[in-house]
């Protein structure tokens, strides 16, 4: 498996899911003719990424081949029992034709692979050799017809995303940049602390919190001359959260802990008994998010195109930012979703043309199409907004992916140890969360300027 994008489910089939031990061996001979033996004119060798929808669809032959006869005995299988399993797949209105006649490719695979199969596969051509499209009532297009996005969606989809990553990237790096210094002062204060003993150790770290600048502690006037950090976003959506004073915002208790060298145990239930009550936020000034980091205005509004960070939004805004850099990298250069991910560190080159006129630039990435599995290196000549996407990503993604020993510019940006590795799939969820956020943060009478979309 050599694209470090696929999923690991697309590329893993469980023999051990199937009961029925004549369905699972007629499954390993099929899939293992499929992955080794190349049919010129039937089929070519099917890419490993795509061994568990082969297996999903042989499957679901194999199992009305034992309903029908009891036994999965390909010997015993005649046209009758493939026009009844062709009737079977069509009968669901919410199947395609297109569908039915990809389900309807097995019995075909069978007979052509017949000298493959240790059991002897078909030994007839099913449906006397109508292609299965035929058979399904699928009239095949040779043209794809997929209709372009339309302008109304795309135009300000593309728009916000050369935001994004001409101007808001700026101030996402620098909250980054604040909050890694704040956790770094955070892990030096607790490792001062290490040394003591456990009672020791809270009584420092309660003390931090009654004493910090951003505590909620203390006297009222000292509440006056700091602030309270108040989370009132959750992944880009409002926080609904119970508080004993209603008219006071939910404070943001894992950032003081930053501040004050307490981030272990931030929730447990000595350390909310031991901190100062929530109700000083009814006394104290209150802050949205608790970072510093200034955010830029937007011209059109005269405002920050968004409320001060915290840790939280911190991290959906960096994913966000990594579906903009997606967007400018796909639609503007053609790239395949397979030949984006292939991406790496340092794929960027800039250089002069031939007669010195014109500025190129040049991604390098992987090209699979047609190719062999191990695909081969590709160049896109693109413009500059990709450029700067590029170079955002490499950025953006070199923590999260350095820390896995990766060079991909498209890694999960959330560093836990059971997260998958690559982006993969899991962008098509992040862009419609991308889609969301623009939406739900600019598309109001404060912005003029914000996304006006059908969706």
């Amino acid at each position: 498996m050599f694209r470090e994008s696929a999923r690991r489910c697309h590329v893993t089939v469980h023999f051990g899911s199937v009961e029925d031990t004549g369905v699972r061996e007629a499954l390993r001979e099929l899939l293992y003719a499929r992955l080794n033996v190349d049919l010129p004119g039937h089929r070519r060798i099917l890419p490993p990424g795509s061994v568990r929808q082969a297996f999903n669809r042989a499957r679901r032959f194999f199992d009305f081949v034992r309903d029908e006869l009891g036994v999965v005995d390909l010997h015993r299988v005649d046209q009758p029992l493939l026009d009844r399993y062709a009737r079977h797949l069509s009968a669901d209105r919410a199947r395609r034709p297109v569908i039915v006649a990809q389900l309807l490719e097995v019995p075909a695979d069978l007979f052509f692979y017949r000298d493959h199969l240790p059991s002897g596969g078909l030994r007839f051509q099913p449906w006397t050799g109508r292609s299965p499209a035929r058979v399904a009532g699928y009239r095949q297009v040779r043209e794809n017809r997929t209709p372009r996005i339309p302008e109304t969606i795309i135009s300000p989809l593309l728009a916000w995303s050369i935001r994004y990553v001409t101007k808001f990237a700026a101030d996402i790096f620098a909250a980054r940049e604040e909050l890694d210094n704040l956790e770094a002062h955070c892990a030096s204060l607790i490792e001062q602390d290490s040394v003591l003993e456990r009672k020791d150790r809270r009584r420092s770290s309660v003390s931090g919190l009654r004493t910090t600048s951003v505590g909620c502690a203390v006297k009222v006037a000292e509440c006056r001359s700091g602030a309270l950090p108040i989370t009132v976003y959750f992944s880009g959506i409002p926080r609904q959260e119970s508080c004993r004073h209603p008219s006071t915002p939910p404070a943001s208790p894992a950032h003081r802990y930053r501040h004050a060298g307490r981030a272990e145990d931030a929730h447990s239930t000595h350390e909310r008994r031991s901190t100062p009550d929530q109700s000083c936020g009814a006394r104290a000034r209150v802050e949205t998010g608790g970072m510093n980091t200034p955010v830029s205005i937007l011209p059109e509004t005269g405002k920050p195109w968004r409320s001060r960070f915290d840790a939280r939004t911190l991290a959906t805004e960096e994913r966000m930012l990594q579906s903009a850099a997606y967007i400018l990298c796909a639609y503007l250069t053609g790239m395949r979703d397979c030949e984006v991910q292939a991406m790496r560190r340092g794929c960027l080159s800039v250089a002069r043309s031939k007669d010195g006129m014109i500025m190129r630039h040049c991604v390098r990435s992987v090209a699979y199409k047609g190719k062999s599995a191990r695909g081969e290196p590709a160049e896109w000549v693109t413009i500059e907004p990709v450029a700067r996407a590029v170079e955002v990503l490499e950025r953006l993604s070199f923590p999260a992916a350095s820390a896995r020993g990766l060079t991909t510019l498209w890694p999960v940006l959330i560093a836990r140890p059971v997260c998958k590795d690559h982006l993969s799939a899991e962008i098509v969820r992040q862009l419609n969360r991308f889609r969301d956020h623009l939406k739900r943060s600019f598309r109001h009478p404060g912005h003029a300027g914000g996304p006006e979309w059908a969706w």
